[in-house]
């Protein structure tokens, strides 16, 4: 919702560009995140985050329990750093993305890039290697830009189409 001096309150037109800045955003704050917990990790942590990728690659058809379980993905990493507001924007973030997303379907090599973005992230902080941890993240979140902005795209041709 947008509110305006002398103009009331309305509805944020949800367009390429208002996706594309959230996901400039999390491009920014998600690495700086990840780097820091690779530095901290427990070996709990590290097996908790292996555990939960295990059980996100078996559960692929149930989207609404796959956001669940990649929440608790990205809160094992985020939940602990000591900047909690970067955290919290982070957050925040997600949970809109969430509304916008849970209308899509995830496509074959979205799942496929996620899985190994997932488990290629646990390896980087195994090896304690921040900057690789970091540019994985990166690419994770850009790809889930770029996916997203496809779908919408493809959305918006369906519906011309059922015009017609």
């Amino acid at each position: 919702m947008i509110i305006s001096p002398n103009r009331g309150a309305r509805v944020r037109p949800i367009s390429e560009d208002f996706v594309r800045n959230i996901y400039e955003i999390r491009a920014l704050i998600e690495p700086y995140l990840v780097r820091w917990f690779v530095n901290y990790a427990t070996d709990r942590e590290i097996e908790a985050l292996e555990i939960l990728q295990g059980d996100i690659d078996e559960n692929r058809s149930d989207y609404q329990w796959y956001w669940q379980a990649n929440e608790q993905f990205h809160n094992i990493i985020y939940g602990r750093h000591y900047n909690q507001e970067a955290v919290e924007l982070e957050f925040r973030q997600r949970k809109v993305l969430h509304i916008l997303t849970r209308r899509f379907t995830i496509s074959r090599a979205r799942w496929q890039a996620i899985t190994r973005e997932h488990w290629d992230i646990i390896e980087a902080i195994k090896r304690h290697d921040a900057d690789e941890a970091a540019c994985i993240m990166e690419q994770h979140v850009r790809g889930a830009c770029q996916h997203l902005i496809e779908q919408m795209r493809a959305a918006s041709v369906n519906k011309a189409v059922r015009r017609l």
